[in-house]
């Protein structure tokens, strides 16, 4: 092992040396200045710079730094003449002058190349990045290999920004590949490169290729077409697909029933209403075990009315709704419970969007927090809840409805609630609930909740309960007016640092008006908590 100190350009590095490098660039030093971006393990260029030495690394270090890379750059090196400084990033000219040296001829730079190459499990690929020269030095490389690919532990592919001219890095596919993401996009450029891919050859190339492949991330910008959904039936052992991508309702239909899923991350068209409803059939989805759709309240309600999915443990719904259309929210909470087993789920997450915003749009009649949940409180064994509405619906709830939900869900690690405001017409919970949840839940770490009314502090009998360790608090009043006076502030303060004296004040994101009743309670326990970590141990 190198003894500690500077690395000295006379001897090769060693396993010692290659932690060091990971532990300063992971961890910023103290002349590193507060806006500076702090980069974690060896940089693509340093394990470049650190190719021709590799014989000096040990087996584990060796297998630790090639083992992820996010650039070709350290492959194309250990073919670079000695004198070719690697580049910052891939240029062409560089990429040219790998090729013209044709080191891959010799023998022993070759079986170099092909030792370190078989290390690489996971690899990111850009081709932007002088997409032509590097598919030229691929075609080359494949060639001198006799046409099987030089990757042969590679397990996972990220190929990024694929265009219709650049179709080469498909032979990196091999038997052993069990997770591939394909992204067409650019920024400003995503519909118009999309139309100039023809993606069926590279799915054809895969499927031949790599039959084991298990998860495949699809990312491109728009609905997929049939032809798309007829190749992807054909993957024998495909058990994860994540979008994002749009399905209609009968290329959905046709997915899940030819693969059996495991997960599924994808938006569901809104075009598949009422029409299509009544002719969707019953989905057994047996093996589902995670789920995220995206789509309107009416479509996603009509898929789960169809949907029979057992094992389900984590389901994540994103509603996007036009504003001026009605919605039924109880009945789509209601599908929800009856397509999935109570017992299994241990994570839910419900987000309510707005296509676009209407000023003068007509708010529904409020909905009754107690009322919505309800078809779900069975779900004994959720640890994870998130309820976020970003639309014009209003909620009403009392200390009452708190109470039966930490009762029920006495297994909850994270609770989160975030609405604009409680509707008007009923009075807001208190901080009372805060009691609920810490006498229930003592796995609780993450707490999120709308506007509690900061002047109603009326603790229920039986005193405070222990100390509980809730990490993350949040109350949210951003939305609000109500402003608190110093005495109301420093009651709740005192409460809840006693009832949670491990929060970390920092969870929260402080608005411009310290005036805002929850604004200024935790500034007042920031403040609490910077005075108590500063004053001397008398002890």
């Amino acid at each position: 092992m190198s003894p500690p100190g500077s690395l000295s350009g006379q001897r090769v590095l060693d396993t010692y040396d290659v932690l060091l490098k990971i532990l300063e660039d992971g961890h910023p030093s103290s002349h590193q200045s507060h806006g500076r971006r702090i980069e974690h393990g060896l940089a693509q260029r340093d394990l470049a710079a650190c190719a021709r030495a590799c014989r000096a690394f040990r087996e584990p270090a060796l297998r630790i730094l090639w083992s992820q890379i996010d650039s070709l750059l350290p492959l194309w090196h250990l073919l670079a003449p000695a004198a070719l400084p690697p580049p910052k990033v891939c240029t062409e000219e560089y990429i040219n002058l790998v090729a013209e040296a044709k080191l891959y001829e010799d023998r022993d730079h070759w079986g170099r190349f092909l030792e370190y190459a078989k290390l690489v499990r996971r690899l990111s690929y850009d081709s932007y990045e002088c997409a032509d020269a590097q598919a030229h030095l691929f075609k080359i490389l494949l060639e001198h290999n006799g046409g099987e690919s030089f990757m042969s532990s590679l397990r996972a592919i990220e190929w990024n920004r694929g265009s219709s001219q650049d179709y080469s890095f498909a032979v990196a596919f091999c038997p052993g590949i069990a997770e591939v993401t394909l992204s067409f996009a650019r920024h400003g450029s995503s519909a118009q490169l999309w139309r100039d891919v023809d993606l069926k050859p590279i799915l054809q190339r895969l499927r031949e290729a790599s039959p084991a492949l298990e998860a495949l991330h699809l990312r491109i910008p728009t609905q997929v077409e049939s032809w798309i959904v007829d190749e992807l039936v054909q993957f024998p052992r495909l058990r994860k697909l994540y979008g994002p991508f749009t399905l209609d309702a009968p290329s959905f239909v046709r997915l899940v029933s030819k693969l059996d899923f495991v997960s599924l991350h994808g938006s569901l068209s809104s075009d598949s209403t009422t029409s299509t409803a009544t002719s969707i059939p019953l989905i057994r989805m047996k093996n589902l075990r995670e789920l995220r759709i995206q789509s309107c309240c009416q479509s996603v309600t009509q898929l789960f009315n169809a949907l029979d999915a057992p094992g389900l443990r984590s389901l994540t719904v994103c509603i996007i709704d036009n504003p001026t259309s009605t919605v039924d929210y109880p009945a789509f909470v209601e599908a929800i419970a009856t397509a999935v087993s109570a017992d299994v789920m241990r994570s839910l997450v419900l987000e309510i969007r707005l296509q676009h915003y209407t000023p003068h749009a007509s708010r529904p009649a409020p909905i009754p927090l107690a009322t919505l949940l309800h078809p779900i409180l069975p779900m004994q064994n959720l640890e994870t809840f998130e309820l976020d509405f970003g639309g014009r619906l209003q909620l009403s709830a009392t200390n009452e409805t708190f109470a039966d939900i930490t009762q029920r869900w006495c297994a909850l690690r994270s609770f989160s609630l975030s609405t604009r405001d409680w509707h008007t017409d009923e009075p807001p919970p208190t901080p009372a609930i805060l009691m609920s949840f810490a006498r229930a839940c003592p796995d609780l770490r993450e707490l999120v909740l709308p506007y509690l009314d900061h002047r109603a502090l009326d603790l229920p009998f039986g005193g405070m309960p222990d100390p509980h360790p809730l990490l993350h608090l949040d109350i949210l009043d951003r939305l609000t007016e109500r402003e608190s006076t110093n005495e109301e502030s420093a009651r709740m303060t005192t409460y809840i640092h006693r009832l949670f004296p491990s929060i970390d004040p920092g969870f929260r994101h402080y608005g411009r008006n310290y005036e805002l009743a929850w604004t200024k309670v935790f500034h007042r326990i920031k403040m609490l908590r910077e005075a108590m970590s500063s004053a001397p141990d008398l002890a």
